[in-house]
C-alpha cells in the first residue's frame, strides 16, 4: 500500500501555493490520486474555488485574446476557460494560429453521420481516426449544436428525443405535483431513470431523497412480501400486539417480572 512520504507543509507549498496538478503531486509523495484526495480531506487542505465573472471574460474576449492567453492572464487552466465559456454561452474567435491546421475534408460526412445516422462522436472518431473531442470541434466549427447527454442516449438507441423534455413546467408537474418517481416518468418515455435525473437537475427541480422517494411505494400489493391480503385478522392482531404493546410494557416494568414481587429478569 502506498505511504505518504512528505509533510503537510510540503503539500500546502506544492499543491496550494505552486498550484501543481493533483496527479503530479500524488506521484511525488508516494500516493495514488485517490489516496492524495483522501489525505487532503483529512488534513483539511483545499484550493479556493475558481470563479470567473462573466463581465471579466467578456472583456478579455472583446480584446481579441485567445483561450491560452485568457488562461494565462487569469492564472487558470484552459479547461476552466472553456467551462466558463460554455456556462455563460460565450463564443471566442478562432485562434488564427490553428486555422492552418484545420482540415474540412470530412466535415459534410461527419455532419451527416451525426445528424442523420444519429451516430455518437466516439463512433465517428473511430471511422475517421480522430478523438471524439476532435469530432465535436468539427461539428462546432460547422455550427452544429452538440447533443446533451440525455439527447445522446436517445440518439444511441435510434429514438426521437421527446419534445416534452424541453418543457420544465411539464416535468415539474409530473415529478412534484403528481409525485411520479423517476422510474415512472422514465417508463412513460421508454428511457432510464438516470436520464430523468439529469433532466430534473438541468431544470433545477429539487430531487427527493431516497427515504421520501419510497413513501407510499412499499405498501399493499407494491411490497415484495405481499401475498394477496390472505393474512388472517387474528394473526395480524397478534403481530400488532407483539410489536406495539409488548415492548412498551417491558420497558414500563424495567424488564422485571411483576407477579407477586418476583422481580426476575429471565423467562418473562
Amino acid at each position: 500500500m502506498a505511504k505518504f512520504n512528505k509533510s503537510k507543509e510540503w503539500l500546502i507549498e506544492e499543491y496550494i501555493i505552486k498550484d501543481r496538478p493533483r496527479a503530479e503531486v500524488a506521484a511525488e509523495c508516494g500516493l495514488t490520486v485517490a489516496g492524495l484526495k483522501s489525505l487532503l480531506i483529512k488534513l483539511d487542505i483545499k484550493k479556493e474555488k475558481l470563479i470567473i465573472k462573466k463581465d471579466i471574460l467578456e472583456s478579455l474576449i472583446e480584446q481579441g485574446k485567445h483561450v491560452d492567453e485568457i488562461a494565462s492572464e487569469l492564472n487558470c487552466s484552459e479547461t476552466s476557460i472553456y467551462r466558463y465559456l460554455k456556462k455563460y454561452n460565450l463564443k471566442i474567435i478562432a485562434d488564427p494560429r490553428l486555422v492552418s491546421q484545420y482540415d474540412n475534408t470530412n466535415d459534410s460526412e461527419i455532419i451527416r453521420l451525426y445528424l442523420e445516422e444519429k451516430m455518437s462522436t466516439t463512433k465517428i472518431g473511430e471511422i475517421f481516426g480522430m478523438t471524439h473531442t476532435s469530432v465535436k470541434n468539427h461539428l462546432v466549427h460547422c455550427g452544429v449544436a452538440i447533443r446533451s447527454y440525455c439527447e445522446a442516449q436517445f440518439a444511441y438507441n435510434k429514438k426521437e428525443y421527446p419534445k416534452e423534455f424541453y418543457d420544465k413546467d411539464f416535468i415539474y408537474d409530473l415529478y412534484i405535483n403528481q409525485r411520479k418517481s423517476k422510474k415512472d416518468i422514465g417508463d412513460m418515455f421508454n428511457c432510464s431513470p438516470d436520464v430523468i435525473d439529469r433532466i430534473l437537475k438541468n431544470f433545477n427541480i429539487p430531487i427527493r431523497g431516497t427515504g421520501e422517494a419510497h413513501i407510499g411505494l412499499m405498501i399493499g400489493d407494491k411490497h415484495p412480501n405481499w401475498k394477496g391480503g390472505v393474512t388472517s385478522l387474528y394473526r395480524r392482531l397478534r403481530e400488532f400486539f407483539k410489536v406495539q404493546q409488548v415492548t412498551k410494557v417491558l420497558a414500563r416494568d424495567h424488564y422485571c417480572c411483576q407477579y407477586d414481587g418476583c422481580g426476575n429478569k429471565k423467562d418473562l
